[in-house]
């Protein structure tokens, strides 16, 4: 514990002069817990990104043991709570932001997403229904779980180690190129990258 009131982070984390300002938002799930991070890019008008960490938080697994993509699915709650409290605190600063983009690795979530609410299970259902009401469902993205910096919060790490680790502070290096940069993953290929809301399920989706 003394190791971690050792750690400093950047406080103004904001430049003066920026064409773009983006947040983008990670969540994760392991057996031991679910966490969400935030992220917020700026781009100056030479075209210049800075990425810095605004937030994260976390929450013990519940003891009734859940299966994973339930709990990836409340860490995706989770990022939706923490991303509506982030909006109003840089709209507090007049910080205009541009867009909003929500991260998971997990596909069964991002499946989930895509669904009508009746036609899934009521846990899955409840928490989906909240999920599409606080975001835009199109804006939910696939993302590579060794690039999710979610997933150091959700699984622990030294304190020796979050203190130097670039993924946690800055998010994936690729976040601050340009988006035709960005990794194609299979759900990507598959579904292209956006989530759209489909209606095609006739049965409740597990688990």
């Amino acid at each position: 514990m003394h190791a971690v009131n050792m750690i400093r982070a950047p406080r103004y984390l904001i430049c003066t002069d920026t064409s773009s300002n983006e947040l983008h938002c990670f969540s994760d799930a392991s057996e031991k817990a679910y966490a969400a991070c935030i992220y917020l890019k700026t781009t100056e008008p030479n075209g210049s990104c800075n990425v810095n960490l605004v937030c994260a938080k976390t929450k013990v697994a519940p003891l009734k043991s859940l299966p994973i993509p339930r709990l990836e699915l409340c860490g995706a709650l989770l990022l939706t709570s923490l991303t509506r409290l982030t909006v109003k605190t840089v709209s507090a600063l007049k910080l205009t932001i541009s867009r909003t983009i929500y991260w998971t690795d997990s596909t069964i979530v991002l499946r989930w997403i895509r669904t009508s609410p009746h036609l899934l299970k009521t846990f899955v259902a409840n928490r989906i229904t909240e999920i599409q009401t606080a975001s835009f469902v199109e804006n939910w993205r696939h993302v590579p779980t060794k690039d999710n910096p979610a997933d150091i919060a959700s699984r622990g790490v030294y304190e020796n180690t979050l203190e130097h680790c670039k993924l946690w502070w800055h998010g994936p290096s690729w976040l601050s190129q340009e988006e035709t940069n960005w990794p194609i993953t299979n759900y990507v290929k598959r579904y292209g990258g956006t989530v759209r809301v489909g209606f095609h399920k006739k049965k409740p989706i597990g688990p």
